[in-house]
């Protein structure tokens, strides 16, 4: 049994390390309003809906690595595995953080960003921006929800820039996303990019990509992404020598939404955070 007088306290410090009482106070300076949770709402912008809730985001702490449209997750799993510690990624299709994220949707988006911006602070933050409507076997249309996404996307760079973080964004070759015009003014061209930013092609075959069908299963496939970053990817730029070889893409062929494989996977967790953005012509 314990002492009558002994005095039961909870830990002093977030799982980031920063005091919870500091923390709480540039929680609500921020919304400029008291801690809103349970039955005692106030004006604050962000709303607890338990006590359990509050407590679960003060044992929070700073993370290496996020990933958002995160699909299978197979970059955070080689994060990981590579000893950094990395954010349960954002998708639609995925539950994290007890909810899937819709990030073509406003409130989703904001609520992700806080979580990025206030909790998590990533070093680095990768986004596997959905191509659908972009992709060369895509409808070719830029509807509202991928306007929203593509926003969603440079809003994020821009913010991990801006702090001297990492980021990058990884999309199919024939994806019409680097051409779209926001893109150009923040990043711009493969040919020309902006001071600080860096354009990368990776080809699937260099990385175990194999195709999924039936009929040929496990032939080696291009299926070549590039990726834009403000840190080093070069060593992600091998190129296939025999593409005559490998199996193309079809129309009708199904394929994951990343393709992302353990072996692309790790070429890109295990790339020293902080290193200098270099291009290497073809």
């Amino acid at each position: 049994m314990p002492a009558a007088d002994a005095v039961f306290q909870l830990a002093e410090q977030s799982g980031d390390g920063q005091s919870i009482a500091t923390k709480v106070e540039q929680f609500v300076k921020c919304g400029q309003a008291n801690v809103s949770v349970g039955d005692h709402i106030t004006n604050h912008p962000v709303y607890f809906s338990a006590r359990s809730e509050l407590q679960k985001w003060l044992k929070l702490g700073y993370v290496d690595f996020a990933e958002l449209f995160r699909g299978f997750g197979e970059l955070t799993v080689r994060v990981r595995e590579a000893g950094c510690t990395a954010s349960e990624g954002f998708d639609k299709y995925a539950i994290t953080y007890e909810r899937c994220w819709c990030l073509d949707r406003a409130a989703d988006q904001n609520d992700c960003a806080w979580l990025i911006v206030y909790s998590l602070k990533p070093k680095v933050i990768h986004l596997g921006t959905p191509c659908t409507n972009m992709c060369q076997i895509g409808q070719g249309v830029i509807d509202k929800a991928t306007e929203s996404q593509n926003r969603f996307t440079i809003k994020t760079c821009q913010h991990q820039q801006a702090l001297g973080l990492g980021v990058s964004v990884e999309n199919p070759r024939g994806s019409s996303l680097a051409r779209q015009p926001e893109f150009h003014r923040v990043f711009g061209t493969m040919e020309t990019p902006k001071p600080g930013w860096s354009y990368y092609r990776s080809e699937g075959c260099q990385f175990k990509v194999v195709y999924p069908g039936r009929d040929e299963p496990g032939r080696p496939m291009n299926k070549a992404c590039f990726w834009i970053a403000n840190f080093d990817l070069s060593c992600m730029e091998l190129r296939c020598h025999k593409p005559a070889a490998l199996m193309p893409i079809q129309d009708d062929m199904y394929l994951n939404k990343e393709q992302c494989t353990p072996s692309l996977a790790k070429d890109f967790a295990t790339r020293p955070l902080g290193s200098p953005v270099s291009r290497i012509p073809n």
